[in-house]
């Protein structure tokens, strides 16, 4: 996984984690999907998904 997607990653747990509001989430998947390839953020929401228990 690149850096970019580790720091996406993190936010995504971040957001998770306190209870973030749909707008947040909204927020950083938007900069997800301008700042990576389909296939990197396919992986950084994969990888999140996976680590939800």
């Amino acid at each position: 996984m690149t850096p970019i997607q580790q720091l996406y990653l993190e936010k995504l747990r971040s957001a998770f984690e306190n209870s973030a509001h749909g707008e947040e989430m909204v927020y950083i998947l938007g900069n997800m999907r301008r700042d990576l390839t389909a296939a990197e953020f396919q992986m950084v929401i994969t990888t999140f998904q996976n680590s939800r228990p």
